[in-house]
């Protein structure tokens, strides 16, 4: 199981939170692969971010959370970006030489382009549609754990 180490950029820290977030972490790691070492910041992310997984070379078990969220909404926005790690890990989703971002070997979206899709468009993204038919069966797991 990885070892989740975690990171306070705003606030405080939260035991009952991070307890929760290891749990989670550890059962991901039955159904998925990820890195030996996850890294979580908190944050504060404004009202309409609740996470994000850094893809970057230098922060490659790398997640960034809204320290605002409650544990639910933390449970929730965890899952979706831990596949998004996973995704990451395995190679399936990566990061190009010049910032674009490459879906399973091929599929690739120009940095600047995705900045300017829609919300919509963004779902429709390749890797955010698999963690949808990810995370339904994850967060499943989590219910009967």
């Amino acid at each position: 199981m990885p070892i989740t180490k975690f990171m306070y950029i705003d606030g405080k820290s939260d035991t009952n939170k991070e307890t929760v977030i290891t749990k989670v972490v550890d059962v991901t790691s039955v159904y998925y692969i990820l890195p030996d070492i996850v890294l979580l910041e908190f944050r504060k992310l404004g009202h309409s971010t609740y996470g994000e997984t850094v893809l970057d070379l230098r922060n490659k078990n790398k997640i960034i959370l809204n320290i605002d969220l409650g544990i639910r909404e933390t449970v929730y926005v965890l899952t979706h970006e831990l596949i998004h790690l996973s995704q990451m890990t395995t190679g399936q989703l990566a990061l190009g030489r010049n910032g674009s971002i490459i879906w399973d070997y091929g599929y690739k979206v120009d940095k600047n382009r995705l900045n300017n899709l829609t919300y919509k468009e963004y779902c429709e993204l390749p890797w955010e549609a698999d963690v949808v038919k990810k995370q339904h069966f994850l967060l499943e797991k989590l219910l009967n754990f």
